[in-house]
C-alpha cells in the first residue's frame, strides 16, 4: 500500500477502522482502514524528508485502487505559522483564576479532504528543524495525537523540545472547535482560540493545532490521557526527557464520557 513511501518509519504504523459513511464512500457496509505514521531520521537534516501522514485504503480488494505508492494524491496540509500566545486571564483582574502563562501555539491548514489520506511536513516556517515523529500516536474522538521531536543542533548534546499536535484523523486539517483549555477556566470557547491575520487586512480567530512543550520539560512522550471526574475535561500527561510532565487540560468532545458500546450475554 505505500510501496513509494520509502522513508523509515521510527515509530508504529496504527491501522484504524473507520465507517466508510464518515468518509465519502459509496458502499457504506464496506470497513476502511487508516493507517497513521512517521517517516525520517532524528539527526539528519540533510534528509528533509519529515512528515506525519495517514493513508486511506480503500479496501476493494484491487490494487489499483488500494494502493498508495506516492504521496501524490493525498492531501497536504501545512503548518502556517507558529505564535506565542497569552491567553486572557478569565476573570480580568479577579482572583478565582490565576493568570495563564503565555503558550507557544501552532496553527496548521485546513485543506479540503480527499479520497486518499493525507500528510502533513513537520516543516516549521521559520525553516527546518530535524523535527521527527518518533513517538507512537493516539486517536481519540476523531482526532489524531502524536508529539514530536526538535532535538539539539548539537547531535552529542542530549534534550530537545517537542510540539504536541492534534489534527482531525481523517484529513489532518486543524479542529474546528478548541481542543486546548488555553487560560485554565475548565471551558473550550472563543478564549482558547488563536487571532491569525486573515488575509484581508482582518483578523480570525482559530484553533491551535499544536502545543510547544514548556520551558525545562523538554522532549515530550505519547500523553497518557485521563477523563476528569468531576467536569467535562480530560487531561494529558506527556513526561518529558528531562523528567518533568506536562499536563494539558484537553476538550473531550461530544458524546465520549458514560457507556459507550455494550455485549450482550445470553
Amino acid at each position: 500500500m505505500t510501496a513509494g513511501l520509502v522513508s523509515p518509519l521510527p515509530m508504529s504504523a496504527l491501522p484504524l477502522r473507520v465507517a466508510t459513511f464518515a468518509l465519502q464512500g459509496s458502499e457504506p457496509n464496506k470497513v476502511q482502514l487508516l493507517i497513521h505514521a512517521a517517516v525520517g531520521n532524528a539527526y539528519t537534516a540533510a534528509k528533509r524528508v519529515s512528515l506525519g501522514y495517514v493513508i486511506l485504503d480503500q479496501n476493494t480488494g484491487t490494487a489499483a485502487t488500494d494502493m498508495v505508492t506516492t504521496r501524490a494524491p493525498l492531501t497536504q496540509q501545512t503548518i502556517l505559522s507558529e505564535v506565542t500566545f497569552d491567553p486572557p486571564d478569565p476573570d480580568g483582574a479577579g482572583t478565582l483564576f490565576e493568570d495563564p502563562p503565555p503558550v507557544q501555539a501552532r496553527i496548521t491548514s485546513n485543506n479540503a479532504a480527499g479520497t486518499a489520506g493525507w500528510y502533513i511536513d513537520l516543516v516549521s516556517p521559520s525553516g527546518y528543524q530535524n523535527e521527527k515523529q518518533v513517538t507512537n500516536p493516539i486517536v481519540r474522538n476523531g482526532h489524531v495525537i502524536f508529539t514530536t521531536t526538535i532535538p539539539e543542533t548539537n547531535p552529542c548534546s542530549g534534550g530537545g523540545r517537542s510540539w504536541i499536535m492534534e489534527l482531525d484523523v481523517l484529513d489532518g486539517s486543524r479542529l474546528e472547535e478548541a481542543p486546548f483549555d488555553l487560560n485554565r477556566d475548565g471551558k473550550f470557547d472563543d478564549a482558547d482560540l488563536i487571532p491569525v491575520d486573515d488575509g484581508a487586512g482582518g483578523t480570525m480567530y482559530v484553533s491551535p493545532s499544536g502545543l510547544g512543550s514548556e520551558d525545562g520539560v523538554g522532549i515530550l512522550q505519547t500523553p497518557g490521557v485521563v477523563d476528569s471526574s468531576s467536569s467535562p475535561v480530560q487531561y494529558k500527561y506527556s513526561p518529558g526527557s528531562s523528567g518533568s510532565i506536562q499536563r494539558i487540560t484537553e476538550n473531550p468532545g461530544a458524546g465520549t464520557t458514560g457507556r459507550q458500546s455494550w455485549r450482550q450475554i445470553r
